[in-house]
């Protein structure tokens, strides 16, 4: 196990990370509900020996496992005061629009709850009903609208968050942040296209992708500032409120691949970063034209997308 610096564990939870704060129901309770807040990573079985490391960085709160519907491992984190120390140690360093707004009102929300902690028999009600606009304005920013109190708003205001993002200036991402970042959400690969004057009459196009909702694009247009030398572009698509990232040719592709690689973690991704190596070096060396080599890298292709995530 090893310590994970703050910046690499923000890109994880900026990637696939949860910043929850439930309105459920209990009946044990006067006003009839209580208001729990949690932060939740989740990956699939490979890649969740990373939570050890999360673990170590963050030694005395108290984290559990538990095991999703769809099969992967979440880290999950409730015990309110540890949330509360959680918070104020990654949220510091946290780049995308939406996480940080929820971050920042889940931390004002928490402190609140541990100000006034549980006690057998002390009814916490009011404290419960004075955190419900927080909770509403909080929930504008989710990546999904649960149905947690009917007299809470049903959904957030796409156009209305993509106005108010324009405000938000994204700190500078550094090199682990990145790697934090694409090990949790990036795409590295190779698309095969359709070519007739190519030998195989089909070509490979390298590309680095990331994928961002409009809202969220200052961080992707921030990676394209410090990523400038790879050339890379963004693309906003009004339709289906996505921003796209993306660095594409050999060499540009190739250094980034050289860049991330000493700071990424994940096993999935450390497998995925190293072939792309072995398929760029096909590629650098001209392998690609002949048969065996050509075969060689439709190998490297298949291997790469049973790896890649379906989002």
């Amino acid at each position: 196990m090893v310590g994970l610096s703050l910046d690499y564990v923000a890109g994880l939870y900026d990637g696939d990370g949860s910043f929850l704060v439930s309105v459920s129901r209990h009946p044990s309770v006067p006003i009839g509900y209580e208001i729990r807040p949690a932060v939740v990573l989740s990956f699939a079985e490979r890649d969740s020996v990373i939570f050890d490391d999360v673990i170590n960085t963050f030694q005395g709160l108290a984290f559990r496992l538990k095991k999703t519907n769809v099969g992967n491992i979440s880290l999950v984190l409730s015990k309110e005061e540890d949330v509360l120390a959680f918070l104020r140690k990654v949220r510091p360093h946290l780049r995308i629009f939406t996480n940080v707004r929820r971050a920042t009102i889940m931390e004002e929300i928490v402190e609140k709850l541990v100000s006034t902690p549980y006690r057998k028999g002390h009814d916490r009600s009011a404290l419960y009903a004075s955190l419900l606009d927080l909770v509403a304005e909080m929930r504008k920013y989710s990546k999904k609208t649960p149905n947690i109190k009917k007299n809470l708003p049903a959904k957030k205001d796409v156009e209305q968050l993509i106005e108010e993002s324009k405000s938000y200036t994204c700190k500078e991402p550094t090199i682990e942040y990145l790697a934090g970042l694409f090990d949790a959400e990036g795409y590295v690969g190779i698309y095969v296209q359709r070519s007739p004057r190519s030998r195989f009459r089909r070509y490979p196009r390298f590309v680095v992708n990331l994928n961002l909702a409009i809202y969220d694009a200052s961080i992707l247009y921030a990676l394209r500032e410090k990523l400038a030398d790879l050339k890379p572009q963004v693309k906003l698509r009004r339709e289906n409120n996505t921003a796209y990232f993306q660095i594409s040719g050999l060499g540009n592709v190739k250094a980034f691949v050289d860049l991330i690689r000493p700071y990424s973690r994940l096993p999935t991704m450390r497998e995925k970063l190293k072939l792309m190596d072995e398929a760029l070096a096909l590629m650098l060396d001209k392998e690609h034209y002949r048969e065996e080599g050509w075969r060689k890298l439709m190998t490297i292709i298949e291997k790469l997308r049973s790896l890649s995530k379906r989002r």
